[in-house]
């Protein structure tokens, strides 16, 4: 038995529809295929319906099942965008002939953009190992490189551009003379350095830098790979946010990751490009031969003639 639904006396819910795509909202529905719900001369067939449902989210589908405000908003939106589509597809060429080709040229994109996701779905990937494998031996130097790192622990007193360089120059001063003098660096960081993060730390970073970090402000960076071995202390240095002194803690030495190490990259990479190539292949494929016809008189009317072109 067919029910009209209506929203007195229901407690509309907050489900978010934004899985409704344009293309559903265009299937009409059959003889064989019975109106769940029915308005305005609208109609959501009941196949329609069920792929909607089948593909909305888990917590959509939960609540539809169990909340009639759940169900009532999920058939009131999806007719909403039905109506919303019936009127675009109402656009008349001669009356509002920019806003028809505009609807007609984002269809075109979408269709497209479509019919690429079909023949990614459908190709086939062959076996990528053995090119992977010789990506590496070619170009491992290029791709497989891992850049020396280091792992430093620092104290920063904050100064901006109205500070007393100075005079806070000499405070890390002092402090730079403890640490010398065999005073615990952890212990000093915890208490004097005013970065938040590092000084809950004892001062250390929470990860390595690198050379070429461009996260990390350069005069840091550059400071960092001057001192030479672990425990090295480095002069007072200032950088944006102010004035440091570093310690090197660890040297992660550059090395040459594995072909198994990287592999799931590199397959990954070939097969993008892969897929990439393969649906340029197809997509010139479609292309016209040399029998299509172009009416070259009204290309001219609006491109203008083609430089030096012969009169016929």
């Amino acid at each position: 038995m067919t029910r009209i639904l209506n929203s007195r006396g229901v407690q509309k819910t907050s489900v978010s529809l934004f899985f409704l795509f344009v293309g559903l909202f265009s299937i009409p529905a059959t003889s064989s295929d019975s109106a769940v719900a029915t308005y305005n001369g609208l109609q959501i067939g009941f196949e329609e319906f069920k792929y909607m449902v089948d593909h909305a989210p888990a917590t959509v589908q939960s609540e539809a099942k169990s909340n009639a405000a759940a169900r009532y908003e999920l058939l009131a939106d999806l007719m909403v965008s039905k109506s919303i589509l019936r009127k675009i597809q109402s656009l008349n060429i001669n009356g509002d002939s920019d806003n028809y080709y505009k609807f007609q040229f984002q269809l075109i994109q979408l269709v497209k953009a479509f019919d690429k996701q079909l023949f990614q779905d459908g190709l086939e990937i062959p076996n990528l190992d053995s090119l992977a494998l010789e990506r590496y031996r070619v170009s491992k130097e290029e791709i497989a490189r891992k850049p020396e790192t280091r792992q430093l622990s620092h104290i920063l007193l904050l100064c901006t551009e109205s500070c007393d360089v100075e005079k806070k120059k000499a405070q890390l001063q002092e402090l730079r003379q403890r640490l010398v003098e065999g005073d615990s660096f952890p212990d000093i960081a915890a208490e004097f350095s005013q970065d938040p993060g590092s000084r809950q730390r004892g001062g250390r970073l929470s990860r390595p830098i690198g050379l070429e970090d461009e996260n990390v402000d350069e005069v840091f960076r550059l400071t960092a790979f001057s001192l030479s071995q672990p425990g090295d202390l480095s002069e007072i240095v200032q950088s944006r946010f102010g004035l440091h002194v570093m310690r090197l803690e660890e040297v992660n030495v550059s090395r040459l990751y594995t072909f198994e190490e990287i592999k799931p990259a590199l397959l990954k990479e070939l097969e993008a490009r892969y897929r990439e190539d393969a649906y340029a292949a197809y997509f010139l494929s479609l292309a016209p031969d040399d029998n299509l016809h172009i009416n070259g008189g009204l290309v001219d009317t609006i491109l203008g003639p083609l430089p030096n072109a012969s009169a016929p």
